[in-house]
């Protein structure tokens, strides 16, 4: 009996792992059905959820679409206020210039129109009048009895758009409280939607003719008052621009709106009935998705307008809830996608193990070479200091040698001056004529050598002088110094014209800064003394100096020995000099942080530019 249990307990231990083996393919069976059901379920709630998020990603864009084609068109009106906020003062062709400029810099705005409107009152009609005739040929407005707004020029100039001049906008009724608007608010403001103006040719439909317009207000000198009833006392006019809805929007949804979306354009708020602007072409999808609609209200110049966006048949086409049914595909490849995804996380941890070390060797070199540099720059540093050493020692000796050789150099001379003097008073007689102009060359060239002598001891003293800096009446001492010129008699000839510009301001050292002003201003009077009619100008753009003058210019071959001690480009007999003087006014100008510069043509005159600080490359004076 007992051995009979025993048997049957065996039995069942041998039964259970079969039993266990039998029934894991109907639980894994179940569990693979369960799961693929849960993932089917929750597939279907991501994708719609998915669809939502890119519906809703697509018409965010198309949004931004719009609102930034529209502020960019506002920016160009704004931009076209500037060349009104005068008074009016612009004419066609500087209206004609900016549109051109902005149709070739920009490509959406090659079928811009943009025009000017004149604000007219009964007080200020007979100084319009004058402004008026100055920009075209059209007849000047009959004076209002209170006020009106006339259209005075339209770019491009077309039949259409010249037929609208002289129009007083103001009485119409659907302009005349956006007109109204946009004085008070000083912002860009839209009309409603409206019929625009029509012109002889071509002759638009009624369809074509529905758009708006765009009124940016333009008041005296350009800055806006801040108060109502000064921006209506200082109103000249209005920058606008029509638009034809079917062209603008159209035009849009070639370039910037996707083809999933419908798109509807409406004048009002959303929850309103609007008027329509805009009706897309592509009409929205006839299935689930049309309830994914967005309304957004965008503030448009002073106006509320409703961007209403729908899906379309190609947006439901693109979805990706169509792809849900291979969920139980999918399902029986995961132990296969599994086992590729532990394969691939094995050899990424592999390649990531090597990564590191390499990394880590990388870094160990990267140390060792930063500290090499840090070594090589050490000893890059105690070298600049040894040479800097070195250099300011040398030129200490230099100058001091040349101190030294100018002051011996002038005891001999004088001597010989002085000698050549008391030969010819004491025996003037006594020599003939050639032995006279030997002596003659003797004093002269005496004198030269000692003008020289005196050149070089300034240029030394310019090198070595602390600069003492102060603001300088640039005008004043200029002007001072042409007196000087003439007074004193060194202007040989016909008296120069010095046009010196007003209100001339530098912070410099006034002493070096006279200095230059002298070699450079001495220096055009001597090259102008065989002109009949000479002229020297001194101006100032943006801290840049120039000096101009229509004297003998000289060869542009040879202007790198125009700024060397020395270098002379033209004759000492026909304009005697040292030729140190512009190689003063180069080292007085460096010595400010600055540089100089000049062009000429041979007979035709010569300019010099100055600055006393680093210039900009994107502000340097062009050479003409």
């Amino acid at each position: 009996m007992a051995k009979t249990q025993n048997e049957v307990g065996r039995r069942r231990e041998d039964t259970t792992p079969a039993f266990a083996q039998r029934a894991a393919p109907f639980l894994v069976l179940f569990a693979t059905l369960a799961l693929t059901l849960s993932l089917s379920i929750y597939s279907a709630n991501t994708a719609e959820n998915r669809e939502k998020v890119r519906f809703e990603s697509l018409a965010m864009r198309a949004r931004t679409s719009v609102d930034g084609r529209i502020r960019s068109q506002i920016l160009v009106l704004r931009a076209a206020t500037a060349i009104f906020s005068r008074e009016g003062r612009a004419t066609k062709a500087d209206l004609r210039n900016f549109v051109d400029r902005v149709t070739s810099q920009d490509g959406e705005n090659e079928r811009l129109g943009v025009g000017f409107a004149m604000a007219f009152t009964a007080e200020n009609y007979t100084e319009r009048q004058a402004l008026w005739r100055s920009i075209g040929d059209a007849p000047v407005p009959p004076k209002p009895s209170e006020s009106s707004v006339n259209i005075a020029m339209v770019e491009p100039a077309t039949p259409n758009s010249r037929a609208t001049i002289g129009i007083n906008v103001q009485e119409l009724p659907d302009r005349l409280a956006t007109l109204q608007s946009a004085i008070d608010t000083a912002a860009p403001t839209a009309t409603p939607p409206l019929s625009l103006l029509n012109g002889p040719s071509p002759s638009y439909t009624e369809e074509e003719r529905r758009g708006f317009v765009i009124y940016v207000p333009v008041y005296d000198g350009g800055a806006i008052p801040a108060t109502v009833p000064e921006r209506r006392a200082k109103i000249v006019g209005f920058v606008f621009s029509p638009f034809r809805t079917a062209q603008f929007f159209e035009r849009l949804t070639g370039r910037g709106l996707p083809p999933e979306l419908s798109i509807d354009i409406f004048d009002g708020p959303p929850d309103g009935p609007g008027t329509p602007i805009f009706e897309s072409a592509i009409r929205p999808a006839r299935d689930e998705t049309a309830d994914m609609q967005q309304n957004y209200l965008m503030r448009i110049c002073n106006r509320e307008w409703t961007l209403r966006i729908l899906p379309t048949e190609t947006f439901a086409s693109q979805g990706s809830g169509r792809f849900v049914g291979l969920v139980p595909l999918l399902g029986t490849v995961i132990a296969g996608l599994l086992f590729s995804l532990s394969l691939a996380q094995r050899r990424a941890k592999e390649k990531a193990d090597l990564d590191a070390m390499e990394l880590a060797r990388e870094v160990e070199e990267r140390a060792m070479a930063e500290a090499e540099i840090r070594r090589l720059n050490g000893g890059l540093e105690e070298l600049v200091e040894e040479r800097t050493r070195a250099l300011r020692l040398a030129n200490q000796e230099l100058e001091a040698f040349v101190y030294s050789v100018s002051h011996d150099l002038r005891a001999p001379l004088r001597t010989i001056d002085g000698f050549s003097l008391a030969l010819a008073e004491d025996y003037g007689e006594r020599l003939d004529a050639e032995a006279q102009d030997y002596i003659s060359r003797v004093r002269r060239a005496a004198k030269r050598m000692d003008g020289l002598i005196s050149d070089l001891l300034t240029l030394s003293r310019i090198t070595r002088a602390e600069l003492n800096w102060v603001n300088v009446d640039v005008t004043a001492t200029a002007t001072e110094i042409a007196a000087d010129l003439v007074r004193n008699g060194l202007v040989g000839g016909t008296e120069p014209q010095f046009v010196i510009q007003s209100d001339m301001w530098a912070k410099a050292d006034a002493r070096l800064l006279v200095i230059a002003l002298e070699n450079l201003l001495s220096n055009a009077v001597k090259f102008t003394k065989n002109n009949s009619n000479p002229r020297i100008e001194l101006s100032c753009t943006d801290g840049v100096f120039c000096l101009k003058d229509n004297g003998v210019g000289f060869n542009p071959d040879f202007m790198a020995k125009l700024f060397m001690p020395f270098e002379r480009l033209h004759s000492p007999k026909d304009f005697p000099g040292t030729g140190i003087g512009l190689a003063t006014v180069q080292r007085i100008v460096q010595r400010h942080g600055g540089e100089i510069w000049a062009d000429a043509k041979e007979g035709e005159g010569a300019s010099f530019w100055f600055c006393l600080e680093a210039r900009p490359v994107q502000e340097s004076v062009a050479v003409p």
